[in-house]
């Protein structure tokens, strides 16, 4: 990949993250999660959309570490209290 190819795909990258994490910042209202503005901005700068950002294996290891820290936050989100009982014995029997 050359030089300049890769500056720009971070400087892409690097700009979608910031601008997901503000814009429900700056509207004081989350319309939408970061997660999902990630997540469609990523579509629209990837090989799909614009073609700013290629698939490496960097981008692929930025992916799988970026889907380790959604599952942690959405595990954190969760409440043991409200999942034991009724809830935990439907999910054991299936």
């Amino acid at each position: 990949m050359h030089h300049e190819a890769f500056s720009l795909a971070a400087i892409a990258l690097m700009g979608v993250v910031a601008l997901a994490a503000f814009l429900p910042a700056i509207q004081h209202i989350a319309i939408v999660p970061a997660v999902l503005l990630e997540i469609l901005f990523g579509a629209r700068i990837g090989p799909q959309g614009l073609n700013l950002v290629a698939p490496s294996v960097t981008h692929d290891m930025i992916a799988a570490l970026g889907l380790a820290v959604l599952f942690l936050i959405a595990g954190f989100a969760i409440n043991p209290q409200e999942v034991r009982g009724a809830p935990t014995r439907l999910a054991i029997k299936g």
